[in-house]
């Protein structure tokens, strides 16, 4: 079965809450999700740091990414790959427009098989 959509379908019915999160596909160890986020930012203390790859691309808006105590600004066709274990944060995200990312998880469920 072909399967197809927009990374924009349904912007407005998610609200104006600050961040969500939908699966558009999985297979196998591959896994992409679109994240809407409205002036977003990881908590002062929070770093993310999964077992897998993830790489990143903003679709729309722009996002000021923390990796590896370097900060990458990223806007509309922009992305940045993220390695296993790599300490990551999110510094701030546009509200309007939304930023909308499509984040490719890669291994993420092999690496919980670990």
């Amino acid at each position: 079965m072909l399967m197809t959509g927009s990374f924009f379908d349904n912007l407005e019915s998610l609200g104006h809450e600050r961040e969500s999160f939908e699966d558009f596909f999985a297979a196998g160890d591959v896994r992409i999700e679109r994240i809407v986020s409205r002036g977003h930012a990881s908590p002062e203390s929070g770093y993310y740091a999964q077992d897998w790859t993830e790489v990143v691309i903003v679709l729309c808006g722009q996002a000021k990414v923390e990796m590896e105590e370097s900060v990458y600004v990223l806007s509309a066709g922009d992305w940045l790959a993220i390695k296993p274990r790599m300490r990551h944060r999110v510094l701030e995200t546009s509200q309007s427009p939304a930023c909308v990312w499509c984040a490719i998880h890669i291994g993420e469920r092999g690496s919980a098989d670990k």
